[in-house]
């Protein structure tokens, strides 16, 4: 298992995020930044200058209570798929 994979098994089941009230998500960019292939001051930086594209979905029917969000960095992408306190359940 290469490091990336291994980092990415890591995560299922930690909480990396924050909802909050407002429906914003908080990330903890020091658990997320390596699965775009990035350091977290460089990770945040790109997301300052407009680098990092994200898309967050609410899941509906049978994905009720869960959240998919989208990230993107040049060609790297990575989906998590996390519960309601922001708890990773996939992530591909």
């Amino acid at each position: 298992m290469d490091e990336l994979a291994g980092r990415r098994c890591a995560l299922v089941g930690a909480k990396i995020a924050e909802l909050g009230s407002d429906d914003t998500l908080t990330f903890d960019a020091v658990q997320l930044a390596p699965l775009l292939g990035l350091q977290p001051p460089a990770f945040m930086r790109a997301v300052r200058q407009g680098l990092v594209y994200q898309v967050f979905e609410r899941g509906i029917g049978t994905d009720a209570g869960t959240l998919r969000v989208s990230f993107r960095y040049r060609a790297r992408q990575v989906i998590l798929v996390l519960d309601e306190v922001g708890r990773v359940l996939r992530v591909g």
